[in-house]
């Protein structure tokens, strides 16, 4: 009996330097700060750090550009409210549409909720020109914020 197997390393390109390999399949942007919220206002995220941009993307204000593809995107988001959080919802979009994919939501019970983390993982294909960004909206009682992180991988 004979096998014949195939065994295949991911190519990395080196980055300016030369010293530090990047991966040109992956962009990670995540907020820079909380980002501050108003209680039933949906808000789109900043995501104004790049921590990792080997697709090349583009970020305007949370509206993000990619090059032609196929991409899973995977989002977190953590918000707080100073006294009660009632809603927590976030949902991804594409130019503008929402992309399908059901938001994510936790309603509180009748005990205090003062932070909470959401997640939502999704495909879409973007033709150039296409924009991808996540909304959160947020109800509760005091102060409400919220950072995120967007993983943007191609496949």
């Amino acid at each position: 009996m004979r096998y014949a197997v195939v065994f295949e390393v991911p190519v990395l390109e080196t980055s300016p330097g030369g010293s530090v390999a990047a991966n040109n399949q992956v962009a990670l942007f995540t907020s820079a700060a909380p980002q501050t919220l108003t209680t039933g206002v949906a808000a789109q995220m900043l995501l104004a750090t790049a921590t990792a941009n080997g697709l090349g993307a583009v970020n305007t204000a949370g509206s993000i550009l990619l090059p032609a593809g196929n991409y899973l995107i995977d989002y977190v988001d953590e918000a707080t409210a100073a006294t009660n959080m009632t809603i927590h919802d976030i949902q991804p979009f594409k130019n503008g549409a929402t992309l399908g994919i059901a938001p994510e939501r936790a309603i509180a019970s009748t005990a205090l909720l003062t932070i909470d983390s959401l997640g939502t993982t999704g495909f879409v294909s973007l033709n150039g020109t296409d924009t991808i960004s996540v909304q959160v909206t947020c109800a509760g009682t005091g102060a409400l914020a919220a950072t995120g992180q967007m993983r943007i991988v191609a496949i």
